[in-house]
């Protein structure tokens, strides 16, 4: 299910989806997401909001595991981890899925998911 959730400090509908899914599903303030997404693309000579970049963020400060998935949406990754918490990646866009809703700006339920990073599973944590 869909849930509308904005955490713009100001409420403003703006292209942040990298910072609200980590803000939503790490606990992060949304500032110091920004600020570790910025360090994390100057470190690393990236674009900090291309999935390569923001992935070594996952993998090296947060210890996080990329998945990739076929032939599957957001909706259906959701229903497949109802316990869990989740980043999902969608073709330009990144959501979290908590248990078994989507938080979002949008409904991306349908979008075909081709990544995602399982922030805790039933009751172990993972972050």
């Amino acid at each position: 299910m869909f849930i509308y959730c904005n955490v713009e400090k100001l409420g403003n509908k703006i292209n942040d989806c990298v910072i609200r899914a980590i803000t939503l599903g790490m606990g992060i303030p949304y500032e110091n997401v920004v600020h570790y997404l910025y360090m994390n693309g100057l470190e690393n000579g990236c674009d900090s909001l291309n999935i390569d970049c923001y992935s070594k963020l996952f993998s090296r400060k947060f210890k996080l595991k990329r998945h990739h998935c076929k032939n599957t949406t957001v909706q259906k990754l959701c229903e497949r981890y109802p316990d869990s918490v989740l980043i999902i990646r969608c073709p330009n866009h990144l959501t979290l899925s908590m248990f078994g809703n989507v938080f979002d700006t949008f409904d991306c339920t349908e979008y075909k998911a081709t990544d995602y990073w399982l922030l805790r599973h039933s009751n172990r944590l993972y972050i």
